[in-house]
């Protein structure tokens, strides 16, 4: 149940809807959204590059279809409304790329280990 209640409260933290003292208001269970955390460091319009250690430059996030959108200005905004399917395809193939390129970097690393480990030229067991 705490643990429960802790991801409630995270949830609702992280979704922008204000959590007062209990005495003074109640927590609307419809009120709670659910979404996934925006994964790139970039405006999915612009390409522009957050400062990731405070998001500088984001100058909003809300939620789309259950996914977090970060978007760092007006105009991009208004961009993303106009054409949100589109968007929503490039921040999926975006996803993609990132997975990939963490896959391979992993594999390359174990590979590169396993040689390593298992290079027996120029001596004998």
């Amino acid at each position: 149940m705490k643990n429960l209640l802790s991801t409630i409260l995270l949830t609702a933290t992280c979704a922008g809807v204000s959590l007062q003292s209990a005495e003074s208001e109640t927590l609307d269970p419809k009120e709670i959204i659910t979404f996934q955390p925006y994964p790139l460091e970039t405006c999915i319009v612009s390409d522009e590059r957050f400062d990731t250690e405070d998001m500088s430059g984001a100058v909003l996030s809300f939620v789309h279809q259950g996914q977090e959108i970060t978007i760092c200005c007006k105009p991009c905004i208004k961009k993303f409304a106009k054409r949100p399917q589109h968007y929503m395809e490039k921040l999926e193939a975006a996803v993609a790329a990132v997975q990939e390129e963490a896959q391979s970097e992993t594999e390359s690393a174990a590979e590169e280990g396993n040689s390593k480990v298992h290079d027996h030229s120029g001596h004998k067991h």
